[in-house]
């Protein structure tokens, strides 16, 4: 996936910015907690649309940053699934 993972830890309310979810495409889960992501890497091939659905089962809001074309966030606050 191109870009990394970007910061675990950040500040704000729950939220996304980017794209919309792709009817029909997979999705991946991934999960934050206290300095790190579940999985811990990505790996997802050139031109290949996922979807990605972000959970924070830390006790910190955490963001989730993929740098790209688009660049999107998403946001979790503790205990959301």
């Amino acid at each position: 996936m191109g870009g990394g993972m970007g910061s675990m830890m950040g500040s704000g309310s729950t939220g996304r910015s980017g794209p919309a979810p792709a009817a029909g495409a997979p999705t991946i889960l991934v999960t934050a907690r206290e300095f790190s992501f579940s999985p811990d890497h990505l790996s997802i091939g050139a031109g290949r649309t996922v979807n990605i659905r972000f959970s924070d089962a830390g006790d910190m809001l955490h963001t989730f940053t993929v740098v790209g074309r688009p660049t999107f966030n998403l946001q979790a606050t503790p205990g959301s699934p």
